[in-house]
């Protein structure tokens, strides 16, 4: 049986969330109400996510999956909640629906309601940002924007303020409507549990392609993407095989983009060098993985495997991407 463990892991047209909170703080439907806009002419009634929750402790505001720049759907994705002089503090952060796309960023950005910029951070997925109000920053209507320069990205975004006394870091926050539970730690990372996860199963595919390998990070019972892989130990070695669907060099950059196609979606992983020399379009790629830990918390494990983890310096433009290399056998 598995323990708990977890994983670490527009066009033109704008796209929004307008949600207004017309009754108390703690009224049971207020997140029923809202409105997307598209083309900035079009409006349609929405529901938040069923994760959503209000509270006299806290405002959870969590949008459905939205796939940006789609051509449907644009770049920009907002949220306008009601700030009272009761909020002290908050945090906003985006999951991709799809964990194998680990290296997707995203613009969060949230203003007060006279403009002023409190929040602007570009973050990948399980990253947050907070923020303390400040007396000067007055009340009203706020503006929670979440921004995907990318096509056909599909991120979840997520909003909470809290009242009162706020919260201290580290934090265990219950998922409303599920079982699943979020790890905030105080490094600004985000981990997502269920503390009875899936049992393993007992046979293993001898390779995982990309939809198999993405699948591990699912829970079963509640169908959203959980930090944690299925039926993977730390130190388990994961032989990934597919198909590349594109390959692109970035000469700026100095790194190859191989993509796969994963439920009509692109997933781009990068890799140190011009390596298109070596790969071309409907090649079949294998590649040795490791799962690794990275992190602990009070008996619960958190794991990754060794490519996502060693891809983190290129993301954040602190160093090159790893050497394709690495990962052969």
């Amino acid at each position: 049986m598995k323990s708990r463990r977890v994983f670490l892991f527009s066009t033109i047209i704008s796209v929004c969330l307008c949600t207004v909170m017309t009754t108390p703080a703690f009224a049971v439907n207020w997140w029923q109400v809202g409105w997307i806009v598209a083309n900035n002419v079009i409006d349609r009634v929405v529901n938040l996510d069923g994760q959503s929750s209000n509270d006299q402790y806290s405002t959870y505001m969590v949008s459905p999956s939205i796939v940006f720049n789609n051509g449907t759907n644009g770049g920009e994705f907002y949220m306008r909640p009601q700030v009272s002089s009761r909020v002290t503090s908050f945090e906003m952060h985006a999951h991709r629906a799809n964990p194998v796309d680990f290296g997707a960023n995203i613009v969060l950005a949230l203003s007060t309601t006279s403009g002023k910029r409190v929040i602007n951070k570009t973050v990948g997925t399980n990253q947050y940002v907070s923020y303390t109000r400040s007396s000067s920053d007055g009340t009203g209507t706020w503006d929670a924007r979440f921004t995907e320069d990318d096509s056909g990205k599909n991120w979840q975004c997520y909003y909470r303020q809290y009242y009162g006394n706020g919260r201290s870091l580290p934090t265990i926050i219950d998922v409303p409507n599920t079982n699943l539970i979020d790890y905030l730690a105080n490094d600004g990372t985000t981990f997502r549990y269920n503390a009875n996860p899936d049992q393993p199963r007992t046979t293993k595919a001898p390779t995982l392609d990309i939809k198999q390998l993405n699948n591990q990070f699912y829970d079963e019972k509640s169908g959203i993407s959980v930090d944690y892989l299925r039926d993977y130990n730390t130190g388990d070695d994961i032989i990934f095989e597919d198909i590349i669907d594109k390959i692109q060099f970035n000469p700026n950059e100095n790194n190859t983009s191989l993509f796969f196609l994963l439920d009509n979606e692109y997933i781009e992983w990068k890799f140190n060098g011009n390596i298109t020399n070596k790969y071309k379009k409907k090649d079949r790629i294998n590649l040795h993985f490791k799962v690794i830990t990275v992190k602990q918390y009070k008996g619960i494990t958190f794991e990754s495997i060794d490519f996502f983890k060693d891809s983190s310096n290129g993301i954040n433009k602190q160093g090159p991407y790893p050497c394709i290399s690495d990962y052969l056998k």
